[in-house]
């Protein structure tokens, strides 16, 4: 598309609009921003302009125009998404996750939209902000819409897992794992979260398990050799727990692991290798 030497309001919009839609977002910039000075009142042309501004992370300007058009049209179910993730993104604290979610619920009402991924972002947050019972029940809504979703077995059994209800997140973490196997990476995580609550339950086998299968996925993953080597540290399998800590002194110094437990790690192996001078 071309423009002409002296380009009309419609034409500037139609063009940075369509600049914006094919992800050339510093382009489209400089039209949206024509538009709207030349008619500061054109919905359609401010929301492009937000959302470029949006997409380059000029939070602040995407914000003022979001928050101007939610007053304007404050039935907008868009502006109240949009809204939900500018203050996710701008802010990123507490009280700012609670406005997220206002918003989110929101435009629930207005659209009727409840789809897996808008469900999940409100789980999403009420999880952020340590709501792990109302985190959980909008993840289960969200299955009813998309029961195959991985990510959203995987939340909802980080969400009973804080509300220990183990036996349940356990559940959720499995159907999470079977699902993920198109994945490299989600396995592992799965496989972590499953080992850290059979810790919690002193289910060590269970554990050892499940570290081993994100061991096979991923063998150079840090917290994995952690979490064997705890695993076999409390069943009191010495010589594996050994191998274990080693390898997360090995791994975790190649990647600045956490300091404390890279320090307990060498001190563990220091005793359990002091134990085994005394043996044949």
């Amino acid at each position: 598309m071309m423009l002409g030497s002296h380009p009309g309001t419609d034409e500037l919009f139609v063009f940075g609009r369509s600049l914006a839609n094919a992800g050339r977002f510093e382009d489209a910039l400089p039209y949206l921003k024509a538009t709207v000075e030349r008619d500061s009142e054109n919905y359609s042309a401010r929301l492009s302009l937000g959302d470029v501004y949006f997409a380059l992370g000029i939070n602040d300007s995407a914000g003022v125009i979001y928050v101007d058009l939610m007053l304007k049209n404050p039935q907008a179910a868009i502006i109240a998404k949009r809204l939900a993730y500018y203050y996710e993104r701008a802010m990123q604290k507490t009280h700012a996750y609670t406005t997220s979610i206002m918003f989110m619920q929101k435009y629930l009402r207005l659209s009727g939209d409840t789809s897996a991924s808008t469900l999940g972002a409100i789980g999403k947050w009420f999880y952020a902000i340590g709501k792990y019972d109302s985190a959980a029940t909008y993840y289960r809504l969200a299955l009813r819409w998309d029961s195959t979703s991985p990510a959203v077995h995987y939340n909802l059994g980080l969400s009973l897992y804080q509300l220990g209800e183990y036996d349940a997140a356990e559940s959720e973490l499995q159907q999470a794992y079977a699902l993920s196997a198109q994945s490299l990476k989600f396995p592992v995580l799965v496989m972590k979260s499953l080992g850290g609550l059979y810790l919690r339950v002193k289910n060590y086998n269970g554990a050892i398990k499940s570290y081993s299968r994100a061991n096979e996925i991923d063998p150079s993953d840090a917290e994995v050799a952690y979490g064997l080597a705890s695993a076999y540290d409390l069943s009191s399998e010495r010589r594996q727990a050994l191998r274990w800590y080693r390898r997360y002194i090995s791994l975790g110094s190649a990647v600045s692991a956490d300091t404390a437990l890279l320090e307990r790690s060498r001190q563990r192996v220091n005793e359990l290798s002091g134990g085994d001078t005394h043996r044949p």
